[in-house]
């Protein structure tokens, strides 16, 4: 199965880096999109989404305009979010965040910044196996 990557955080450098990361370890075969706030993503995928396709998000939780939860909250009432998997990778340590994010069905992994080479590598089989470790 593959998947449209899309990698959606405010911090150009952690855009940089995670495309850079997600290509280089295979997690995708194709350049990964990227958007600075979670109502570019939403825009995007709303006007160019299709039922043929299967996401997998790289979502930060906190940026302006539109935050990680308002994204998952916006985008779960939409047809496409059957075909998301979407690992949150936030700055965030608080344990309320983690707990959260068990609340959103297609929420697969949480992770620490930045993405490591190492996880990433592991990332496809988790993808495919809907593992979790949420």
């Amino acid at each position: 199965m593959r998947f449209k990557v899309l990698i959606i955080d405010d911090d150009p450098i952690i855009l940089v880096l995670h495309k850079s990361i997600a290509i280089r370890s295979g997690l995708c075969t194709e350049e990964p999109l990227s958007f600075q706030n979670g109502k570019a993503a939403l825009d995007y995928l709303c006007a160019n989404g299709n039922d043929k396709e299967n996401y997998l998000l790289l979502l930060d939780i906190h940026m302006p305009l539109m935050n990680g939860w308002e994204f998952l909250d916006s985008i779960r009432s939409t047809p496409l979010w059957e075909q998301m998997k979407i690992i949150l990778i936030s700055s965030s340590i608080d344990a309320r965040d983690h707990e959260k994010a068990k609340k959103y069905s297609r929420v697969i992994r949480y992770i620490e910044k930045p993405l490591q080479f190492d996880i990433c590598t592991k990332l496809p089989e988790m993808v495919l196996n809907n593992s979790s470790s949420i």
